[in-house]
């Protein structure tokens, strides 16, 4: 009897240790899981950035290669396919997915007149980055939900790609909702088609050969996801050096 005592009291003592033991792993466990949705989410924040900013450059191409006056996209497939020139045109390599909501289901900007400014995730949730964005997109810093991150193409852009305003305010579309903004400066209106520069034509032909090259070896990683982050990474090296290749043209055509 005296002898159980002791016993007792360390069987106590050992369920205590245990209890303590399962409720820090658990802890630990649940600070894991936490982390490793953040760092999900941070993979999926950098392909939206990438993804949106390959939209705004293919609405810029699609704006900057008109023939006659500078038009706007009617619809996202005219990306992909533009027939505005005797040879078509693919300014988009595909029709992307959003990387927040998974579908192809873009919320769409557009002028008063229907052409597509750019697009925008319909995702609600509040972003985690809020700080060293690219210029055109330092605008996002101060975004509520993924969908204020709008990739905006126009000349005269301001932070957060959205384009310089003037004038009475009218109904800018932004998806199935209608936003009251001012109208966007429109271009001047030529009506002579533009002259064509064959130089800057051969250096934005032989970026676009280069990123074409690229991103068929980046599409051998498999599709770009948070469970993928090698594809993610290999995707927006190749938007990196295409944007280098194309300001490494302009800075020596200013320098001609």
């Amino acid at each position: 009897m005296i002898g159980s005592v002791p016993r007792r009291r360390a069987g106590g003592f050992t369920y205590f240790t245990v209890l303590i033991l399962v409720t820090i792993m658990g802890a630990g466990l649940a600070a894991i899981g936490t982390m490793w949705q953040q760092a999900a989410l941070r993979e999926k924040e950098q392909e939206l950035l990438f993804v949106g900013g390959e939209f705004r450059r293919a609405i810029g191409s699609y704006f900057e290669q008109s023939p006659g006056a500078p038009q706007y996209p009617r619809n996202l497939d005219d990306l992909l396919s533009d027939k505005r020139l005797p040879v078509v045109r693919r300014h988009l390599r595909k029709l992307y997915f959003d990387p927040m909501t998974r579908t192809q289901d873009w919320g769409l900007v557009k002028e008063p007149g229907g052409g597509i400014l750019g697009v925008h995730s319909r995702a609600r949730g509040k972003p985690l980055k809020v700080a060293k964005f690219r210029e055109e997109d330092k605008g996002f810093a101060t975004a509520l939900t993924y969908a204020d991150w709008k990739f905006v193409y126009g000349a005269g852009s301001v932070a957060g790609g959205i384009p310089a305003m003037q004038g009475a305010p009218q109904s800018l579309s932004t998806g199935t909702d209608a936003t009251t903004l001012p109208v966007p400066i429109a271009p001047p209106t030529d009506t002579t088609a533009p002259q064509a520069d064959p130089e800057r034509e051969a250096r934005r032909a032989a970026c676009e050969a280069q990123r074409e090259k690229e991103a068929a070896g980046c599409e051998a990683a498999g599709p770009a996801s948070m469970q993928n982050p090698e594809a993610v990474g290999c995707a927006a090296g190749v938007a990196t050096r295409f944007n280098a290749c194309m300001e490494r043209g302009a800075s020596a055509a200013a320098g001609g």
